[in-house]
C-alpha cells in the first residue's frame, strides 16, 4: 500500500495484477483511490466445482470465488479500470457454455482476454 501511494504522490498511474486471492488489499487501495488500474485473472467459471477442477484447489475455493466476486464489485463501484484474463487449458476448459457465463458475468470489464495455457501438456501431467 505504501507503494502505491507513493506512486500517486509522485504522479505515477498504479497497477496490481491479482488472482483474486486478497479481496482485502484489492479493496482497500481501490478505495483509497490508488490504483489506476486492476487486472484479474480467472480460472473457471464461478462455479465451486468447475472451479476446482481448473484451479487444482483441495479447499478454499468457496474463499476464493467470493473475493473474486468482491474484487469485481469493487472494481465496479469504485470506478476502476479493470481487465480480467482468463487462460484456457484446452482438456480442463471443454464447456463452451461456462466461458459464456465468464463473459457474461465480465460486462463490466474494459477488457477481457482469453490465453490459451502453453504447454497444456505439462499441466495435464501434473494433475
Amino acid at each position: 500500500m505504501n507503494l502505491c501511494s507513493r506512486a500517486k504522490k509522485n504522479g505515477l498511474k498504479t497497477f496490481l495484477n491479482i488472482n483474486g486471492g486478497n479481496s482485502k488489499l484489492a479493496s482497500n487501495l481501490i478505495e483509497k483511490n490508488l490504483l489506476n488500474y486492476i487486472a484479474l485473472d480467472i480460472k473457471a467459471s464461478l462455479i465451486q466445482a468447475s472451479y476446482q477442477r481448473v484451479s487444482s484447489l483441495n479447499r478454499g475455493v468457496e474463499l476464493m470465488i467470493s473475493n473474486f466476486i468482491k474484487i469485481l464489485e469493487t472494481c465496479i463501484n469504485g470506478n476502476t479500470h479493470l481487465a480480467v484474463r482468463k487462460t484456457i487449458i484446452p482438456p480442463l476448459d471443454y464447456n463452451k457454455l461456462s466461458i459464456c457465463e465468464i463473459v457474461r458475468l465480465m460486462k463490466h470489464c474494459i477488457i477481457y482476454v482469453l490465453q490459451e495455457s502453453f504447454p497444456f501438456r505439462e499441466v495435464l501431467k501434473n494433475n
